[in-house]
């Protein structure tokens, strides 16, 4: 799964390696949102999707999710400008 190729990376890749433990927590993190929206829609009646609403959750859930979808940023944006020369 993700974890396992997360934990992989770790160890080969230098970027991947320093961000590594906080991929694994912010992933862990936005997973546990989707499976809390997909349980509620299931005990609702409705069919489970992978749409999480930002406005349903607290203001800590909102505060949390920025900050992981920003550390995926900040590693994607590392490694396309580490591999830049290889990627043009």
């Amino acid at each position: 799964g993700t974890i396992d190729r997360l934990r992989s990376l770790r160890e080969q890749h230098t970027i991947v390696g320093r961000y590594g433990e906080e991929l694994e927590q912010a992933f862990e993190f936005l997973m546990l949102l989707r499976i809390h929206h997909q349980h509620a829609r299931v005990a609702a009646g409705l069919a489970p999707d992978n749409f999480v609403d930002p406005s349903a959750l607290s203001a800590l859930e909102r505060k949390t999710a920025r900050e992981a979808f920003g550390l995926v940023a900040k590693v994607q944006n590392l490694v396309i400008e580490r591999y830049r020369a290889s990627i043009w």
